[in-house]
């Protein structure tokens, strides 16, 4: 997130404001309010299951989902400088709870045209191609079947969740590392697991 100085409409009497854009989860998961269509702030609690349907549709379509927000800061809110570092040790305090949502956009990454044939070649040839992405994981799927790495009809197995998962879920499945940083070899924890994942696996998303 950024701070803005110099604010005078700060609904506070301050003159300082935070504005922040991320992935959509996790920036509309700080938020309390949103502006509506007449530039009303509105609490966001009846909206919320509304605003989740859209960005399920957005990223169906492989749109990637970013949502804008700010919050009115008030004087010494996380710290003097406002950069007091929250208990994720990643996001500043004030970053964490109690901002208004401006919007929600899709981006689309066009694929470019020889991509998809691309990998249709090392499909042939017996050439497994893997998709690692920062996008979540509606979007990556979405994407995955517009470049072939997944059929058009893939539809996931909850008995075989292998093939398409998150990146803390597969760290959390195989167990982390062994070793790190001790001399040793680093190995992962599971191997059985790592080893369904090294079979399986073709997209692998929010990476």
């Amino acid at each position: 997130g950024t701070i803005l100085e110099n604010i005078v409409d700060n609904e506070f009497g301050y003159d300082k404001r935070l504005i922040v854009k991320g992935a959509v989860e996790i920036v509309l998961a700080t938020c309390s309010h949103f502006i509506n269509q007449e530039g009303r702030k509105e609490a966001l609690t009846p909206e919320k299951k509304e605003l989740d349907r859209i960005i399920k549709k957005f990223a169906k379509d492989s749109l990637r989902c970013i949502c804008i927000a700010y919050k009115d800061l008030r004087p010494n809110e996380g710290g003097q400088d406002h950069d007091e570092v929250a208990e994720d040790k990643v996001n500043r305090v004030v970053e964490t709870s109690g901002l208004t949502c401006i919007a929600i956009i899709g981006i689309r990454d066009i694929i470019r045209e020889e991509v998809p044939e691309a990998i249709r070649i090392c499909n042939e040839a017996q050439v497994q191609v893997r998709m690692v992405t920062g996008d979540n994981i509606i979007t990556a799927e979405a994407i995955a079947k517009d470049c072939g790495i997944l059929p058009r009809d893939y539809a996931p197995n909850p008995e075989l969740d292998y093939e398409i998962t998150t990146g803390p879920e597969f760290a959390r499945k195989v167990g982390g590392i062994e070793n790190p940083g001790s001399g040793d070899a680093e190995v992962v924890a599971n191997k059985k697991e790592f080893e369904k994942f090294r079979k399986h696996l073709k997209v692998l998303a929010r990476s």
